[in-house]
């Protein structure tokens, strides 16, 4: 049997490839929780800021018309538009020369609170008496 000496151009050995992985497992798992949390994060505030921006756009559609047919534009259970998931309600109640407006986003994805906004739009007297 012939042993001949390790030199410095051998390399590593499978055993000490193996350890190395290893170790180097160990030290890179706590942070895998860390990646993984923080992605889920951004993919809900996306979805937030995506709730918001429909509430946005529904408030400025109904600054958009006029005083008078306020009135008639509540609705419940609106699809947002490129949101899987979410839904929206419009509330509105006319009292006297402003209207209160409340836009609920729901969204089926995310168990925390719904996102709500709320505004008054007033009569610029340019309507008719």
């Amino acid at each position: 049997m012939l042993w001949r000496r390790a030199t410095a151009d051998d390399g590593f050995t499978y055993v000490e490839l193996l350890v190395s992985v290893l170790l180097l497992g160990i030290l890179f798992a706590p942070y895998a929780g860390v990646v993984v949390t923080a992605s889920r994060q951004a993919e809900l505030s996306g979805r937030r800021e995506a709730a918001v921006l429909a509430a946005q756009s529904e408030i400025e559609r109904l600054r958009a018309l006029p005083f008078a047919a306020l009135a008639g534009q509540s609705r419940t259970g609106v699809p947002v538009a490129g949101s899987e998931g979410m839904s929206m309600d419009v509330v509105v109640q006319v009292r006297g020369n402003c209207a209160e407006v409340t836009v609920t986003v729901h969204d089926a994805a995310e168990p925390g609170p719904d996102t709500v906004l709320y505004t008054i739009i007033g009569d610029d007297g340019g309507g008719p008496p």
